[in-house]
Parts: C-alpha cells; sequence; structure tokens
C-alpha cells in the first residue's frame, strides 16, 4: 500500500506538469511572483492536552518559514483592506503556499517536532474548454483540532474527531486531480479523484487511513431556465483496524433559474455502504429542495430543506430533517459568512473514525476593517452530534482576532479563542482558552 502512496504523489504531479505548453512552464521563472515568509508564533494553552481533569498549561514556540508562488493577478488596493472580490483567473496557473515551522513546548509536556502546512492549486486549460487541474493539501502536525480542508466546508469549521487527552503527531495528505471539459456556456464533464492519507505517530489509540474516490459528473442546461446535474461516486476506504468498506453515491438535481439573480432546485441524494465483517452494511436517502439568491452583487445566500432515511441492516431506520442554509456578504470593509447545517454525516480518515452520525451545527465567520492597517474578526461555531453508538456531544467554540500591519513587509497577529466539548461520556469532555501571537516578515 506505500507503495502507491508514494507513486500518488509523484506521477500524477508530473503527468500535470508535462501536460502544461512550454510556453507556460517558461514563465514560471518569473521571480516577482514568488513570496517568501518568516517569523514567530507563541501560543499560550491552559489545557494542552484537552483532557477532561488534570489539565496542563503550556507556552508552544513555533519559529516557521515558507514560500509562496502566485500567477493570480495582484489586487490593486491598500494592504490590509479586505478583497472586495475574486481574483480572476488566467487560462493556466499555479497558486502555492507552504510553511515549514519548528515547535518548542515551554512546559516540556510534550516534545519539539517540525510540522508542515502546505497548499496547491494549478490547472490549465485548453481552447477555453478542456480544463486540467491538480490539488493537494498537506498537514503535518499535533494539533488535535484539525480544521476543515474540503471545498464549501463552513469558514472556521473543524474536522469532528478530535484527538482530547493528549497531542499525538500526525501527518494528512490530500491530493485532488480532476479534468474537466465545458460543451456549452453551462454545459460540463468532468472527473474528479481524490486520495485522502492519515497516518498517526500513534499506532496504539489511532489508526491510519486512506481514501480513494472517483467522481463522474454532469451539468446539462436546456435552456436558460432550465438545467439538470447528475453525478456518481465511488469510495475504497482502508483503516488499520476499523472494517474496510466501498461505497457508492449517487446524486440528481434539477434547477429552476427565474432570472439572474434567483434559482430553485430539488435535489435527491443516496448513499450505500458495504463494509467489510464486523462492521454494519448501511444506506441513506436524502431529498431536498432549495432556493438560492442574490440580494444584492455584494450579498447573496441559499437554503436547502430535506429529510434523510439512514437504513443500517439488520438494525432500527433513523430519520431526520436536513438543512444546508448560508448567507455571505462582501462589502470594501466587511465580510461575512454564517451558516446553518444539519442531517446526516459520516466522519471518517481522521483520528477517531466516529462513523454515521447526526448533527445540527451553526457557524459565523466575519472580518472588518477598522482602519487602513488595522482588521478586526469574529469567529465561531457550535454543533449537536448524536453518533450510531450512543455517543452524544455539543462543541463549541468562539473567538476574535486582529490584524495590524504597520509595514508592507511586516505583519501582527492576535488571537483568542475558548472551546469546550460537553460529551455524555465524561473522559472525552474538554475546556481550553487559547491566545495566539504571531509575527509574520515577508519580502
Amino acid at each position: 500500500m506505500k507503495k502507491n502512496r508514494i507513486l500518488n504523489r509523484i506521477i500524477f504531479p508530473l503527468i500535470f506538469f508535462f501536460s502544461i505548453p512550454l510556453s507556460a512552464q517558461a514563465q514560471l521563472g518569473d521571480w516577482s511572483k514568488f513570496r517568501f515568509d518568516f517569523g514567530v508564533q507563541e501560543d499560550y494553552t491552559d489545557n494542552v492536552d484537552l483532557r477532561a481533569t488534570n489539565t496542563r498549561e503550556d507556552w508552544i514556540t513555533k519559529v516557521f518559514a515558507g514560500i509562496g508562488y502566485s500567477t493570480l493577478r495582484p489586487v490593486d488596493r491598500t494592504p490590509g483592506q479586505l478583497e472586495l472580490a475574486p481574483r480572476e483567473r488566467d487560462p493556466w496557473g499555479i497558486d502555492l503556499n507552504y510553511v515549514a515551522g519548528y515547535n518548542y513546548y515551554a512546559n516540556k509536556t510534550y516534545e519539539e517536532y517540525w510540522s508542515h502546512d502546505g497548499r496547491l492549486d494549478t490547472w490549465y486549460t485548453f481552447d477555453r474548454r478542456l480544463t486540467l487541474r491538480l490539488k493537494d493539501y498537506l498537514i503535518n502536525s499535533t494539533e488535535q483540532q484539525e480544521p476543515q480542508y474540503a471545498e464549501g466546508a463552513p469558514p472556521g469549521s473543524y474536522i469532528p474527531g478530535t484527538e482530547a487527552g493528549k497531542r499525538v503527531e500526525y501527518l494528512r495528505n490530500v491530493l485532488e486531480p480532476s479534468i474537466e471539459y465545458r460543451f456549452g456556456r453551462e454545459d460540463l464533464l468532468s472527473l474528479y479523484y481524490r486520495n485522502n492519507y492519515y497516518d498517526s505517530k500513534d499506532d496504539v489509540a489511532y489508526q491510519d487511513s486512506q481514501e480513494n474516490y472517483l467522481s463522474p459528473r454532469i451539468d446539462y442546461w436546456f435552456d436558460v431556465r432550465n438545467g439538470i446535474t447528475f453525478e456518481y461516486g465511488y469510495t475504497d476506504a482502508k483503516f488499520d483496524r476499523s472494517p474496510d468498506y466501498k461505497g457508492h453515491m449517487g446524486r440528481g438535481r434539477y434547477t429552476y433559474r427565474f432570472d439572474s439573480r434567483t434559482s430553485a432546485f430539488a435535489d435527491y441524494l443516496y448513499l450505500y455502504r458495504d463494509l467489510e465483517n464486523p462492521g454494519t452494511d448501511y444506506d441513506v436517502q436524502n431529498p431536498s429542495i432549495g432556493i438560492a439568491h442574490a440580494f444584492t452583487p455584494a450579498t447573496s445566500g441559499d437554503i436547502q430543506i430535506g429529510y434523510f432515511w439512514y437504513n443500517p441492516k439488520g438494525d432500527e431506520t433513523q430519520t431526520g430533517p436536513s438543512i444546508n442554509a448560508n448567507l455571505n456578504s462582501r462589502t470594501q470593509f466587511t465580510t461575512y459568512t454564517l451558516s446553518l447545517r444539519g442531517g446526516f454525516r459520516e466522519e471518517y480518515f481522521s483520528s477517531t473514525n466516529l462513523g454515521p452520525s447526526k448533527y445540527y451545527g451553526g457557524y459565523l465567520s466575519a472580518n472588518h476593517q477598522l482602519a487602513q492597517r488595522f482588521t478586526i474578526g469574529a469567529r465561531g461555531f457550535v454543533e449537536n452530534n448524536k453518533y450510531t453508538d450512543e455517543r452524544k456531544d455539543w462543541v463549541w467554540q468562539a473567538g476574535a482576532n486582529a490584524s495590524y500591519q504597520p509595514l508592507r513587509w511586516l505583519q501582527i497577529w492576535f488571537e483568542y479563542f475558548y472551546r469546550e466539548r460537553d460529551s455524555n461520556r465524561d473522559i472525552e469532555d474538554y475546556e481550553e482558552n487559547r491566545f495566539i501571537l504571531r509575527v509574520n516578515f515577508t519580502i
């Protein structure tokens, strides 16, 4: 299995790179598109292990250096000012960010280690129709609460599985090559692949896993008002100790567009999981309806409401409502996102692999530019999770941050947050106050 993992991370990038014409590759040597970062970050936590009892405090010092390379067109704005709209993308490009850091614990609660954090998005479009894309997400850390890496996840949300009780170093790498062919203004065929690799240094308390996911999709519009989407997904899931499974996903959606600002849709999702012994097979059905509306050029929202049936083989069916509602606004000085989500969810490929659950949660992220070079923000979420093994959790987090950029090459960033988990299993409870100060130099 390890040989295949290595090949996935070498062959796909090489195939993509050599498919780019030499004229585009030549521009990669433009040094003006590079960015180099270095600095120091200091964290204080009053519960470094996220324990329910016998908590310990510590100061975590991180000295870091990073590199960035982007062909995205720069935004003409004052440093510190919020970006009003996404930057226009060229037919080809690369957006790369990588940071390596050395982490030291002042109270020696854990051994020092090297952390890594990287993101890659690269693409090339042939004749405005055929687009090749390669994305990659890399993290090596001991942070028990891992941020959501999936596209479309609410800002500030985290993977449900949390390594409460102690810190364990882990590596995650998510490789996502895809190909898309446009055969009309909004008509497209696409093929998406994901290799999600998780490796924990503690093979006793946690387990390694690997996901291989393949998904073809078609979007077709009969006319300017009527469109359909069909999508299929196949999953091959491997775990060290939990039962492996094969999974199938099918989704169909019909969309009716009233005008350029408003559209309504009906959606049907079906999941099937075939688990090896001693696992329990199950399927999920989730029909829903929704509406999306742009209130202004800077403010938009959508809401999707449905009902799900979770059917474990040989066991009682579980049901409940599902919801996915979002409100987004971007102005010259303020941006915010508000999300409400809930229904059926799966939690695999993490430190805990908690499996199927019924959940409901709210998420908020907001930023405001107070002065030319001074920005403040707030972020928080609350979730209620009910798992199939009778475990029930309330998890919530709230915090604020501030960013000051006195010089173009210097940024000072501060954040405070409080987080808590209240579980019907007392050993899973924790509370934490965290203070973070980072000084970043850019050249």
